[in-house]
């Protein structure tokens, strides 16, 4: 249940993005997940009930809304990394990517012995 509200969420986040600015979409999102965790455990202060029915509401809330304060980051992670720095991260990757070629290699030859 969680993971479908996650992913409408993700869906409504990205579609809300192209609209508004993402910093007022992360201020929105952070907002009604204060919102929605007061359904999450029954607040005896707004005089809510004690019922298990809120709780999943709250839940389903926090689901919908998480998204808006995670995906408008995203773009802003990803331009923040220069270009020599993918170029090393790279190399790393292609290093690695040898280092386990050459282990499968080994991993043959040792079974056939």
């Amino acid at each position: 249940m969680m993971g479908m509200c996650y992913g409408f969420g993700s869906a409504f986040t990205g579609f809300v993005c192209k609209m508004f600015s993402r910093v007022v979409v992360m201020q929105v999102g952070i907002v009604l997940m204060g919102i929605s965790s007061l359904f999450v455990g029954p607040s005896i202060l707004l005089g809510m009930p004690d019922v298990v029915y809120l709780i999943y509401i709250g839940i389903c809330l926090n689901a919908f809304f998480g998204p808006m304060m995670q995906v408008p980051v995203v773009p802003e992670l990803i331009s923040s990394v220069t270009i020599e720095q993918r170029t090393l991260i790279a190399q790393e990757c292609e290093g690695e990517q040898e280092w386990d070629n050459k282990q499968l290699r080994f991993e043959k030859v040792k079974r056939r012995v």
